[in-house]
């Protein structure tokens, strides 16, 4: 099983802890499923429904730390550290919602966890950092789907860009390469 993880051999792997720190699973024996909609959904699910168990997050320290260092080894057994890319990510009380502010739910746990998970693996990985989704609001589209406004997305992209490029020797880009005009003076506003 856990070198289902890796399956091609692709030049970088690029990384994010989203589904780690905020999405339910299913346990059936020492195996782990997303329980997103498509697998719910499955065959696979459905002949064995009696058997899951559903766990949520918070997730057990012990267990995501002894899962994160396995992940940690086969991710090293395939990749030098320059190739490995991991985008941190925050995400704001705030979202954006046709061009207008709007409150959203807190995020400060999930922000907490994601923090721990993100530190941990990077202690284990020493990989290139990518954390820049602090400077961006939330994009309101649907109240179950978490995403950035378009800016995020395009920043990240630039970063990876030159990193994969070599561009930049750096291993960890935090400051932002876009100003977003339109949103200027509404974040000085913002509270944190």
């Amino acid at each position: 099983g856990s070198e289902m993880c890796i399956r091609d051999s692709s030049d970088y792997i690029v990384i994010d802890l989203y589904t780690a720190a905020a999405v339910s699973c299913y346990k059936y024996g020492d195996s782990f499923y997303t329980a997103s909609g498509s697998f719910i959904s499955s065959d696979f699910y459905n002949s064995n429904k009696d058997r899951f168990e559903k766990i949520s997050p918070p997730f057990d320290e012990k267990e995501v730390k002894s899962a994160l260092k396995e992940y940690a080894k086969i991710v090293l057994s395939k990749y030098d550290k320059d190739k490995i890319i991991l985008v941190r990510l925050k995400f704001s009380n705030i979202c954006v919602k046709e061009n207008q502010l709007r409150n959203g739910k807190n995020r400060n746990a999930l922000n907490k966890r994601l923090r721990q998970y993100e530190d941990y693996l990077i202690s284990l990985l020493q990989p290139v950092v990518i954390d820049v989704s602090g400077n961006y609001f939330m994009a309101s589209k649907s109240d179950n789907m978490m995403s950035f406004e378009p800016l995020f997305y395009d920043d990240v992209r630039i970063k990876l860009n030159s990193a994969v490029k070599r561009i930049r020797k750096d291993t960890y880009f935090s400051a932002p390469e876009i100003r977003p005009v339109s949103y200027t003076h509404l974040r000085a506003h913002e509270t944190r």
